[in-house]
Parts: structure tokens; C-alpha cells; sequence
């Protein structure tokens, strides 16, 4: 299969950038320049990006594969392994029918040399070294060992056959404690049923001892009470009678009627104060309609500036125009009144017209000459014919009188031709003279009317007669000019006589406020400022007091208000103590607080009745027996009763915790139908684990086989080809590349027939035999390029060379993508490999 295009859209530092790929190609630039990042994206394309999903990378593959072209697309989306399109000749397809289960860490074993296997060659211990060596040369796929390793450490978390930790080995010794705990259950169950039916019984006389415990403290509460209520319901006798009366005035007549008072007497002082603030009002030296009328007049001054402006610039623009109009006016003959010019569109075609007219009757004039001077030329030529047929006559006689028939006839027919185009030109000269004065005789009365409809034209236009007629065209166009300059000079005029008219007006407005004066227009400004400024100042003083005033005023009424319904509230107040006299209220005050004070405390005795006996019924039979003065209870017998009930149940709830601390011990570990149900639940639990521990067990008796398959059948063919390769690479140095029967590990034999392991080899020997073991498995392999980065740095220059010639071998059947910063290792690959450069 062969890589054909890269294509990436956007790729960490890569952006829309394409490379068309050869069955060798050098990628070759400095650091940073890009290169691994180039490889990465050919890993990224064919089994996900691992950039950040908000660099947005996307870009396309393109490979041959014996005649079919495979097309991978992959895009970040909403994914950041991105979404992949696969196609085959147009037809989508799955990206497992491209890859053939060949995955990233399968990519890298298998098609990419790089410095980090590399470095691992060099920097790992003996065992690793020769584990990496011996699955390469196994599969270069899927790291077996790994995946033995990874099946025994989960077979031995699961169990050992000493252990006592692992996840099987603790679950049964669980089972062994649960079932011995089942074998004591078994004999205990009959004694425990008993124990259970006496302890019921005791639980059952504790109960009827607590009732008759609870029932002599009942008694004895009842009698506690009685005694508190004795001295309290003799006072509720001699108070609850005055419950039954009313007050005449409520509890907070007194306060309010001393606050009414009080406040009543303020307020009058306070109206006192408030009308010594009422301020005496100032006349104002201007209405608000005159400042209104000044505020206007100031507003309008500040146009001043804007109309003086206006003024000179008026004046400059017509001292223009009139140089302007002078100018023009010289250009113009002076015998020209452009007063008089009538300038308008129908002028300007009539007078187009003329000038069309003009010209062709004089190109027609001049034609006519030219006609007349050719004619004259024909005519003294057509004479000369004549005299040539004449003398082609007597040519001809002379030549017959000779005897010289055939030259006399030759003569007389070239005479006679002559004569007869003589005379055929003479009559059509003739003809052209003729029309040629009538046409002459008819362009003199075309130029007469030509002339008249000119002037006719002056006569419109306003125009004097004899002048050229281009003569009138410019003046025609000049006046135009001259019309608008005029317009523009009137416009300027009025404008300035519009500003002085203004500022005139103004300066007359502002002297009538500020008195007479000439003064600046800006001059008077500044006095109008200053005399509205102080009328404001005036207006908003009597304003202010004005406000103050009215604010005052309404405080007072405010007030008078508030003393008015005072004044009101205090006679309420003496109404409803039935008098009108102040000295009578204050006594019905006092005998109210007597009375209120006396059915308080019958209220606070009967609060504390009640807060001794909360309960109804309870309290009503207490005051009862009081009032009935029945004897009470001793209280000393029924303490005595209370003592022997509690020693009783003392002993029962000792016999009763004898009785439980049995029951515990016999119930230690949960009951039977607990340790049953967990007995059955660890059972449950061994089986699943027993089956994981047995999947392991298998798939790692599996993999066993699968090496031991490969090793026979597959591994002797790519250790053979690696040899070859070895050898060649070491220029004969090493010949022999393989496996002791029974030892997963390698021997390289030198030529010397010393053997040595790969730990033993120097490192460019060693990554040799890493780069030779990698080539075999490609031959065996040769689904995708292959592609080296970095890889020759370490070797020496014969060691290279001897890699090279292995290259472009590889290179022939199988496509090669090589990536280099350095630029000696690009010019041994143009000699010995050859192949499409890039220079990133």
C-alpha cells in the first residue's frame, strides 16, 4: 500500500498545506520546523486526534493499494478523536476494512522507527531490552508479553494458593467462620427459646409495676398540688368579684390625655415662631415678560458673530466676483452689451445650426473650386488628344502612300479611337462646366439667406450685426457666465445688506435696555449679560422669598391644623369621662387605676391556679376538696408505697438483664436466618470470582499457545530475513540471529563465533539488530508505509551506509517515509536512496 497525498486543513502548526509522496520521500527540515508533527498527523488521521477539540484539526489521506484508491478524512467535531469518512473508489467503507485490525500501539511496533525505541534500546535494563527485541520479532502487532503479564496479575489478585489477602483466599475463610457459627447455632436453639418466654413474663410484671409506680406518683402530685392552691384560692375568693366591673376610662387615658396636653402646647409655640419667619417681599426691577423679552435678545446675540462673519465675507465674495465680471468683460468686444444677451437653450441650437450650415457651404464652396480647377487641367489635355489624332491621320497616309498598308490601317484605327474619345470627353467636360456654374450661381443665394438668418438670430440673441459667428458662439457662452456671476454678486449683496440690516437692528434693541451709546455689537452683548444677570439675581431673590413665604404659610396652617384636632381629641377625651371639668377627669383617672390594679390581681392569682394545675378537670376537683376543706392524704404513706414498688421492679430488671445477656451471647454473629442468607451470599460470590479466576487462567494458557504456534511457524522466516539483514548492515561482522531452544531471549553470534545477548551489544549494534528485526516483520507485514524518524542519528558512517543500501532495498517493494533535521544524513539519502525531497 502506498501513501499518495497529504493533505492537512489544520494541524497544530500546519495549516491548508498538501505533500504528494513518492515510493521514497525525505521530509527534511530544522527543529521546530514541523516534521514529527507532519507524522502525528498521519497517526491522528488514521486512529483519532489527541489535540484539544477546540484547535478544530482536520485534514485527509490518500493511499493506493493495488489500483484502488482509499480516501480518510477526519475532522474534529463534537468529538476529540474526531469523525473519520473512509471511502474505496468512491464507496464508503468502514475504517476496520482499510486498518485490518491494525491499532495505534500496533502502528507504532510495527511501521515507525523512532529515536524513543531507540533510546529505550539504550537506556532500558537487559530484560526490557530483549523483551522489546523478542516481541517485535514475534508479532510487531500486540505485545504479548504485556498481555500475559496483565492476565497473571489479575488471575493472582484473584488467588494464590498461600495467600491470604487475595480477593478468592479471604472470601473462603469467610465461608469456613460463617459455617462454624451455623454448627453452634444448631445446638443452642432450644435453651434460647426458653430463656426468650421467661424473659416475657418479667418484661410483663415490670409492666405492672411501672402502672402502679406511676399511679402512687399520680397521688402523690394531686396532694403537692392541693397544698400550693390552699393559700391562692383564699386570695382569688376575696378578688375575682371585682372581675365583674368596668372602667370608665381605658388604661392609656392618663398618658394620652397629659401627651395631648403637652403637644397642644408646643404646637402654639411653634405657630409663634413660624409666623416671626415670614420674610417682607421686594419689588422686582423687571416683570418675567421683560426678562423673558431680554433673554430673548441675548439669545439672538449670538448669531453676532455668525453675521458679522457673514458681512465681510459678503463683502470679499463681491470684490471677487466684480474681478471676476471684469475679466471676463475684456475678453468680449466692446461694442458687445451683454445687458442685452438673451441666453437660452432654442438660441444655442438655432445657432448650432447656422454654423453647420456655414461650414458645409463652405466645404461645398471649396469643392466646386477644386472641380473648376480640374477642369480646366482635363481641357488643356483633351486639346493635346487632338492634336495626337491628327498626327496618327497623317501618320497613316504617309504610311499608305509608303505602301505600308498594315501599318496605315493600325495608324488610322488608333487616330480614329482617339478622335472618338476626344470627343466623347469634350461633351461630358463640357456637362460638368455647366452644372458647375449653375451649382455656383446657387451657393451665392444660399450664403445671401445664410446671412439674413443670422442676423434674425442677433435680432433674438440681442447681438450687434458683423461678427464672426464663432464670434457670437463664445460671447453666447460667456454670457452665460456672466448671467450666473451677476446672479452670485446680487445673492452677495443681499446677504451683506441682510447682515448690517441685523446687527443695525440689534445694536438699536440693545441701546434701548442699556442706554444710549455707539458701541461694538459685542460690546453691547456683554452689557445685555450682565444687566440679565442681575435682574436674575433680583427676580430669583424675591422668587426664594416668595417660596419661603408660601412654604411658611403652609407650615402654619399644617399646624393651626394639627392643634385644632389636638383641641378636639382633649374634649373627646373629657366626654368620655362624663365632665367638663379638667380636675374631675384626673380623679375618675385614679379611681379607674384602683380598680384596675385590684381585677389584675385577681387575674395574676387565678394565672397562678392555673399554671399549678394546667389541667382542667384537675384543678376544678382540687378547688372542690379546698373549699369543701376535705382531709388530705398523708403524704409519708404514699412515699413508703413508692419505695417498696420501686425495689420490686429493681429486682426484675436485674433478673431481666441476666436473662439479655444471655440472649446477646447466644445471638453473637447475627441470627441463624442472617447466617444462612450470607452463607449463601459468600457461596454466590466464590462462583463468579472462581470464573474470572478461570478466564484468566485460560486466556494466559491461550497466549502461551499462540507464541508457541508463532514461534514454530512464523518466527524461524523473520528471524531468518533479520539475520540477512543484520549481517548485511554489519558488513559481515555478525552472521548468526536466534532464539535458544526453551529461552524466550536472543543471541547474536560475531563471525568470531563468540555470542553475546543484546545488553551485551554496544547501542549502535543494538539498535542495528532493533532496525533489521522491524524491516523482517514490514516484508511480512507490507500493509501501510513505513516511516523513520530520526533513527540514523546514533550510527556511524559505515553503519549507515549499510543501512542505506537496506532502504532503498525496502524502498523498491515496500513505500518508505524518512524525517531528518540533519543535513548530512539529506545528502546521503539524495546519493544512496534518491527519491522526492521536501524542505519544510
Amino acid at each position: 500500500m502506498k501513501l499518495l497525498r497529504i493533505q492537512i486543513e489544520s494541524f497544530a502548526k500546519w495549516k491548508n498545506q498538501t505533500w504528494e509522496l513518492g515510493d521514497a520521500t525525505l521530509l527534511f527540515g530544522l527543529n521546530e520546523a514541523g516534521k514529527t508533527t507532519i507524522l502525528l498527523f498521519i497517526e491522528s488521521v488514521l486512529f483519532g486526534y489527541r489535540t484539544p477539540i477546540s484547535d478544530r484539526s482536520a485534514g485527509s489521506l490518500l493511499f493506493d493499494e493495488d489500483g484502488k484508491r482509499w480516501y480518510i478524512e477526519r475532522r474534529q467535531g463534537r468529538t476529540k478523536t474526531g469523525e473519520v469518512i473512509v471511502t474505496c473508489n468512491g464507496e464508503r467503507m468502514n475504517a476496520s476494512d482499510f486498518l485490518n485490525h491494525i491499532d495505534l500501539s500496533a502502528f507504532r511496533h510495527l511501521y515507525r522507527i523512532d529515536l524513543d525505541q531507540l533510546q529505550l534500546m539504550e537506556d532500558g535494563d537487559p530484560e526490557e531490552i530483549n523483551r522489546l527485541l523478542f516481541d517485535t520479532s514475534l508479532s510487531g502487532i500486540l505485545s504479548l508479553s504485556t498481555r500475559q503479564k496483565e492476565l497473571k496479575k489479575n488471575s493472582l489478585d484473584l488467588f494464590k494458593p498461600r495467600g491470604r489477602k487475595t480477593e478468592i483466599n479471604v472470601l473462603a475463610k469467610n465461608m469456613d467462620d460463617t459455617k462454624r457459627a451455623l454448627d453452634e447455632w444448631s445446638s443452642k436453639l432450644d435453651r434460647y427459646g426458653l430463656l426468650r418466654e421467661e424473659k416475657k413474663d418479667i418484661q410483663e410484671k415490670i409492666d405492672i409495676k411501672t402502672k402502679e409506680e406511676q399511679s402512687l406518683q399520680d397521688r402523690k402530685q394531686r396532694e403537692e398540688l392541693k397544698q400550693l392552691l390552699i393559700p391562692l384560692a383564699g386570695r382569688w375568693k376575696e378578688t375575682s368579684n371585682y372581675l365583674q366591673k368596668e372602667e370608665v376610662l381605658p388604661a392609656y387615658a392618663k398618658d394620652s390625655f397629659e401627651q395631648l396636653k403637652k403637644s397642644f402646647q408646643i404646637l402654639k409655640e411653634e405657630i409663634a415662631v413660624q409666623e416671626a419667619k415670614i420674610p417682607e417681599l421686594q419689588k422686582a426691577k423687571y416683570s418675567q415678560e421683560e426678562l423673558t423679552e431680554l433673554g430673548s435678545l441675548i439669545e439672538s446675540f449670538a448669531k453676532a458673530d455668525m453675521y458679522e462673519q457673514q458681512l465681510t465675507d459678503s463683502t470679499n465674495e463681491q470684490e471677487r466676483i466684480n474681478l471676476e465680471i471684469a475679466e471676463l468683460e475684456n475678453t468680449i468686444p466692446d461694442d458687445v452689451d451683454m445687458n442685452h444677451i438673451r441666453y437660452s437653450p432654442p438660441l444655442v441650437k438655432r445657432l448650432d445650426d447656422l454654423t453647420e450650415q456655414q461650414r458645409d457651404l463652405k466645404l461645398e464652396e471649396k469643392q466646386l473650386e477644386k472641380r473648376s480647377r480640374e477642369t480646366n487641367t482635363l481641357s488643356t489635355g483633351y486639346k493635346w488628344l487632338k492634336f495626337g489624332a491628327v498626327g496618327l491621320y497623317a501618320g497613316g497616309i504617309i504610311a499608305l502612300l509608303l505602301g505600308e498598308w498594315v501599318s496605315g490601317i493600325i495608324f488610322a484605327l488608333l487616330g480614329t479611337i482617339t478622335l472618338l474619345y476626344f470627343i466623347f470627353n469634350i461633351d461630358k467636360n463640357g456637362e460638368k462646366d455647366s452644372n458647375s456654374s449653375s451649382r455656383l450661381s446657387d451657393l451665392q443665394q444660399e450664403w445671401g439667406k445664410l446671412h439674413k438668418e443670422i442676423d434674425n438670430w442677433c435680432d433674438d440673441a440681442g447681438f450687434i450685426y458683423g461678427l464672426d459667428i464663432h464670434t457670437y458662439r463664445y460671447v453666447l457662452e460667456s454670457s452665460q457666465k456672466w448671467q450666473e456671476l451677476q446672479k452670485k454678486k446680487q445673492k452677495e449683496i443681499k446677504k451683506s445688506q441682510e447682515a448690517a440690516a441685523w446687527i443695525t437692528r440689534h445694536k438699536q434693541q440693545a441701546s434701548i435696555w442699556t442706554g444710549n451709546g455707539d458701541h461694538s455689537i459685542q460690546e453691547y452683548a456683554q452689557s445685555l449679560k450682565l444687566l440679565y444677570s442681575e435682574a436674575l439675581q433680583s427676580l430669583d431673590k424675591r422668587n426664594q422669598d416668595i417660596r419661603k413665604k408660601e412654604n411658611l404659610e403652609e407650615v402654619i396652617r399644617e399646624l393651626e391644623a394639627k392643634s385644632a384636632k389636638q383641641e378636639e381629641e382633649i374634649n373627646n377625651w373629657l366626654l368620655a369621662a362624663g365632665t367638663e371639668d379638667e380636675q374631675n377627669f384626673w380623679k375618675i383617672v385614679e379611681r379607674d387605676a384602683e380598680l384596675r390594679e385590684l381585677k389584675r390581681s385577681a387575674q395574676d392569682t387565678w394565672q397562678q391556679i392555673c399554671a399549678v394545675a394546667p389541667n382542667e378537670v384537675l384543678r376544678e376537683e382540687l378547688i372542690e376538696e379546698i373549699v369543701s376543706e376535705e382531709n388530705a392524704e398523708n403524704n409519708e404513706n404514699i412515699e413508703g408505697k413508692i419505695s417498696e414498688v420501686r425495689r420490686e421492679l429493681g429486682e426484675l430488671y436485674e433478673k431481666k438483664s441476666e436473662l439479655a445477656i444471655s440472649l446477646k451471647q447466644m445471638e453473637e454473629g447475627g441470627s441463624f436466618a442472617e447466617l444462612q442468607q450470607r452463607y449463601e451470599q459468600e457461596k454466590l460470590e466464590l462462583t463468579a470470582l472462581v470464573k474470572r479466576w478461570a478466564v484468566y487462567e485460560t486466556a494466559s494458557m491461550l497466549v502461551d499457545d499462540i507464541r508457541e504456534v508463532y514461534e514454530k511457524e512464523k518466527q524461524p522466516d523473520v528471524l531468518k530475513e533479520a539475520e540477512a539483514k543484520f549481517t548485511r548492515m554489519t558488513n559481515g561482522d555478525y552472521l548468526h540471529v536466534h532464539v535458544p531452544v526453551e529461552q524466550k531471549h536472543f543471541v547474536v553470534e560475531r563471525k568470531d563465533g563468540k555470542t553475546f545477548t543484546p545488553s551485551e551489544l554496544s547501542r549502535g549494534t543494538r539498535e542495528l539488530l532493533y532496525v533489521a528485526l522491524r524491516l523482517a516483520l514490514i516484508k511480512e507485514h507490507p500493509a501501510l508505509p513505513i516511516c523513520i524518524d530520526e533513527a540514523l542519528v546514533n550510527m556511524d558512517h559505515p553503519r549507515r551506509h549499510a543501512l542505506w543500501e537496506e532502504l532503498a532495498e525496502v524502498a523498491e517493494n515496500h513505500q518508505v517515509l524518512f524525517f531528518t533535521c540533519h543535513n548530512h544524513i539529506r545528502k546521503e539519502w539524495e546519493k544512496e536512496v534518491k527519491g522526492i525531497v521536501y524542505k519544510l
